[in-house]
């Protein structure tokens, strides 16, 4: 069965094009082999919408096959996020066709973007779910345990600090809806990104790093105090905010998570350092720390505004990221 959850509102218009062309594929599809296919479409209609659609198909779902029941997501990284958040992964797979300004969680998972071939592929897997390894993989993904207690799921990265400050105002940027229209939408977190860095605050604060030994236990591994910490971002896949690569060596199945922080420059100095640090080039540099681990601790002087995949999620002072190996079935 597939199900699709379908954001109209993503990509300045885009997403109302995508999903008229899927139901053209779909209806193509149909009469290729003179039979229907058998979905269903949910549209959503407000902010974490998405995340209940898939909470409450995942709860009505009895068996445990995930590759015979597909969550497509019709938009882009936030309301993927959204959908991992709600999603049962001992149930659903998940597939993308993506509509949104960045796109990040696609093009790091090196997934096909054209609208009809995503589909097309998305029936031949719903229709073959048990030539499972033909059409699905398992990858990685990332889940933040926050100091009030809360979790969430995150599949391109968490962070805290200036990269979170753009998502939150990215989120309800009019430049970024003008852009969206031309497709530079992209370009909007770099604009934000320079006036952020030169009107944030900064704190201290300490990174811990652990692994798990041959029990399965935590077991910690390094530390880092540091000072005027600008952001650290927790890095599933290699890039972020549009395509600026964060972690270069990341890798979405290797059952870790990079970090790339920067901390103890000055605002001048890490300006100059943009342009190597959207490249991926800044591994090596002085105040810059690219590490990875199965899980990170971070604990800062104040709190520090915090995201998922771009999604705002609180201000936070304390944070716990664990990496959780193979969970999500993905449609290659």
């Amino acid at each position: 069965m597939i199900y699709f959850i379908v954001n109209l509102s993503g990509g300045g218009g885009r997403a109302k094009r995508t999903w008229r062309k899927i139901k053209e594929a779909i209806k193509e599809y149909e009469d290729g082999i003179d039979d229907t296919i058998d979905y269903k479409a949910y549209l959503t209609k407000y902010a974490g919408h998405a995340t209940e659609i898939a909470s409450k198909l995942s709860a009505k779902i009895k068996t445990k096959d995930p590759d015979s029941n597909i969550i497509a997501v019709v938009g882009g990284d936030g309301t993927i996020n959204e959908v991992l958040n709600g999603m049962d992964f001992k149930k659903m797979s998940l597939a993308v066709i993506p509509t949104g300004s960045g796109n990040d969680f696609v093009r790091g998972v090196k997934r096909e973007q054209d609208t009809e071939k995503v589909v097309n592929k998305i029936i031949d897997a719903d229709m073959n779910s048990e030539l499972n390894e033909e059409y699905f993989e398992s990858i990685d993904i990332g889940l933040c345990h926050f100091d009030d207690g809360s979790k969430r799921y995150f599949g391109i990265s968490a962070g805290l600090g200036m990269d979170a400050i753009v998502c939150k105002k990215a989120l309800t940027s009019k430049l970024k809806k003008v852009l969206n229209k031309i497709g530079l939408g992209s370009l909007t977190y770099l604009a934000i990104t320079v006036k952020t860095l030169f009107s944030m605050q900064d704190t201290d604060g300490e990174l811990v790093y652990y692994v798990k030994d041959y029990s399965g236990k935590h077991v910690e591994t390094a530390r880092l105090k540091f000072d005027r910490l600008i952001y650290s971002a927790f890095m599933n896949l290699t890039s972020e905010g549009g395509g600026v690569k964060m972690a270069p060596g990341a890798d979405y199945k290797d059952g870790k998570l990079n970090t790339c922080a920067a901390y103890g420059l000055s605002r001048f100095a890490a300006f100059c350092k943009l342009p190597f640090l959207t490249a991926g080039k800044h591994v090596g540099f002085k105040g810059f720390e690219v590490s990875a681990a199965d899980k990170m601790e971070i604990s800062l002087g104040e709190e520090f505004t915090c995201h998922t995949d771009g999604e705002y999620a609180g201000e936070h002072s304390h944070m716990v990221v664990t990496c959780e190996k193979g969970v999500l079935r993905l449609l290659k």
